[in-house]
């Protein structure tokens, strides 16, 4: 079964003022990368700058993220005053777009990420529900309803969610959690096609929040040198005005040196472990925007 993954982009941005500068997601995840180039055990990194931080990035079964703001016609802004959510009580609308890890595919109760991902935003106190096509997942998390709706669809390559990002227009998703390239790509380079898809994503839902991953690690690791292109790619999305973060999911199970026992089912789809480290990487991207 082919497989497809969501990412998230973000850019930093320290010291706003003049004589700032701008530090790309690559550098900054150095600042708590140790020399192999996966995050270190139980490690954190967290600097700020006026509006603008260096999210939390942990290792060894943690999450790995970075959080920032943007620049654009050569001044300095951050994503601080950007806010795709609606005011309470009104839930945020999050689509996730991807293949079968999307999906929820091997999780025991079919909702993936999404069902993690749910629960820490209950326990936070902070409202969410999910929007797309598609439908899986449990009828309740800790007795709320859950929102089983998804745009998870198993076996597609980047190129073939184009169709899908259509459904986030209208309003109907504030913030995108887009994650492929496992499946590859079928009409070209891999990175030009996430390109394409981030794009029109921004086109469907411009008010939005993008967050773009970098992908989940297969068993063993085949998707390295996509995965290390997509930090530059979310810079210079970045850098043009989109409103892109980055979540940094393949280093999130790179950090565990077992992850392919301890966070997969087989070669690319995570069990429920593993789905919660999903989970933990996305909503830190998304947590600083939700009410």
């Amino acid at each position: 079964m082919r497989v497809a993954f969501v990412s998230v982009l973000m850019f930093t941005t320290l010291g706003c003022g003049d004589g700032g500068h701008i530090v790309s997601t690559r550098d900054s995840a150095n600042l708590a990368t140790s020399a192999g180039g996966s995050l270190g055990t139980g490690g954190m990194a967290n600097q700020q700058g006026g509006a603008s931080n260096l999210g939390a990035m942990t290792g060894n079964g943690g999450s790995a993220m970075i959080t920032g703001g943007t620049t654009s016609g050569g001044s300095s802004t951050t994503l601080a005053d950007f806010n795709p959510c609606p005011p309470a009580p009104t839930p945020c609308a999050i689509m996730a777009l991807g293949d079968s890890i999307t999906e929820g595919y091997s999780a025991s109760d079919g909702g993936g990420y999404r069902t993690p991902l749910f629960r820490l935003a209950l326990t936070d106190h902070k409202l969410i529900t999910f929007v797309g096509s598609g439908n899986g997942g449990p009828a309740t998390v800790d007795g709320v309803p859950f929102p089983p709706a998804h745009e998870g669809h198993s076996g597609l390559a980047i190129n073939e969610l184009m169709p899908f990002v259509q459904n986030a227009s209208g309003g109907n998703a504030q913030i995108i959690l887009v994650m492929a390239g496992t499946n590859g790509c079928e009409n070209g380079e891999m990175i030009v096609c996430l390109e394409n898809l981030l794009n029109a994503a921004f086109t469907a839902a411009p008010d939005a929040l993008v967050v773009a991953a970098q992908v989940i690690p297969t068993n063993p690791d085949g998707l390295a040198a996509f995965n290390a292109q997509i930090p530059a790619l979310v810079d210079r999305l970045a850098l043009s005005g989109k409103h892109v973060v980055l979540a940094d999911q393949y280093h999130s199970f790179l950090a565990n040196p077992e992850y392919g026992a301890a966070y997969l089912v087989d070669y690319a789809h995570p069990n429920d472990v593993g789905y919660k480290v999903m989970a933990d990487v996305w909503y830190q991207a998304i947590r600083g925007f939700l009410h």
